[in-house]
């Protein structure tokens, strides 16, 4: 079981999560009998007030330092059609692979990640997200770049573009930036860009968040369930 999930069972086609109201829900089911069970969790719906005092906590709190583990979710990367149809080049794949083997970041499992994604889609709330440090990415093109020919004249090429949006979730923290460089040199502007995603997250972020997980926002905390939920229920 992942670490990450310690209470939490999720199997994509019997688990279905229902953050509503000020609880959270998870509805399993028997994989002998095929009957159903809702267990509530402990996730609660932070009012105005309690998110004024979170905040207070979070900037008071002790921070983790310079070499502190962080966990961290990718979204799935934005890559524009445009772009796919003309370019095999796997950035998303790329990030992941550089992130996952950092000794300091502990990265969600893609598949945990996407159906986490999925099963929040489906009732319309926040993702559940159970990391310190979110990571959504885009890639696309501009219509032109600039780049000097073998006849000294200006040449119109595609420009790659790559955008990080790397967010805390204790607070408002984040970093966001742009990599671009002419599609041509695709590899090279991947390359830059994903260290600099690391670089923000194990330099920037990182060692500025809070040591206690608790001053996460509700949705990015584990979900603590009755242990009835569990055995032969998924």
């Amino acid at each position: 079981m992942s670490p990450f999930l310690p209470t939490l069972r999720l199997a994509a086609a019997t688990t279905l999560l229902a953050l509503a109201g000020c609880h959270a829900m998870v509805t399993q089911k028997n994989l002998t009998s095929g009957d159903f069970q809702t267990l509530t969790g402990s996730i609660q719906k932070e009012s105005s007030a309690e998110s004024y005092d979170r905040f207070e906590a979070v900037i008071r709190a002790p921070r983790r330092g310079p070499r502190s583990t962080v966990e961290v979710a990718m979204l799935p990367m934005d890559v524009d059609v445009d772009l796919a149809s003309i370019s095999n080049l796997p950035y998303a794949n790329s990030l992941r692979e550089l992130l996952g083997n950092s000794d300091r970041i502990g990265l969600l499992p893609k598949s945990e990640t996407e159906e986490l994604l999925e099963l929040a889609a489906e009732v319309g709330v926040e993702p559940p997200l159970p990391v310190d440090i979110v990571v959504e990415s885009f890639a696309f093109m501009t219509d032109t770049y600039m780049v000097p020919g073998f006849d000294g004249h200006p040449l119109a090429t595609p420009m790659l573009v790559l955008e990080a949006d790397i967010r805390s979730t204790y607070d408002s923290r984040s970093v966001h930036f742009e990599e671009r460089g002419p599609l041509a040199r695709n590899r090279e502007v991947l390359a830059r860009f994903t260290q600099r995603v690391q670089k923000s997250i194990e330099e920037k972020l990182g060692p500025e968040l809070p040591i206690d997980v608790e001053l996460r926002a509700p949705q990015n905390r584990p979900i603590e369930l009755p242990e009835e939920g569990f055995g032969n229920w998924r």
